[in-house]
């Protein structure tokens, strides 16, 4: 059996088709690694509960992390009040997506993405097109 018969890659496969609903992956990508040291044998169980480790929420209470989306801004972080129809959240992130936006670089860091690793590190085995 190779590596890619195994039901690893459905972890990868469950986590990449997560990207494209959520926004926020770090936490998501934290429990199924943690899920998956608890249970490495059985990586067809992680992914199945790595399809439900991020719901909607029916109630909230201190401690909870959360995602809150508010017209197409992102909110996540970690519930630290909860009061009569608000809350307080530590450790926020925010995200919101545009279509299209114009930034003016100044003196911001720009970080990029790169697709071709494999490709650079070790070229040996990048039996992509060529």
């Amino acid at each position: 059996m190779t590596f890619k018969q195994t039901e690893v890659t459905e972890i990868l496969k469950k986590l990449s088709e997560s990207s494209e609903r959520y926004v926020f992956m770090n936490e998501l990508i934290k429990e199924a690694y943690r899920l998956y040291k608890k249970v490495p044998l059985y990586p067809d169980i992680v992914g199945m509960c790595v399809d439900n480790v991020l719901k909607e929420a029916q109630d909230v209470k201190k401690g909870d992390m959360i995602i809150i989306e508010n017209r197409g801004i992102f909110y996540e972080g970690k519930v630290s009040k909860v009061k009569s129809g608000s809350i307080e959240l530590k450790n926020v992130k925010i995200l919101q997506q545009k279509k299209n936006m114009k930034i003016k670089l100044g003196n911001n860091k720009i970080f990029k993405y790169n697709f071709s690793t494999l490709k650079q590190l070790w070229p040996s085995l990048d039996f992509g097109k060529k």
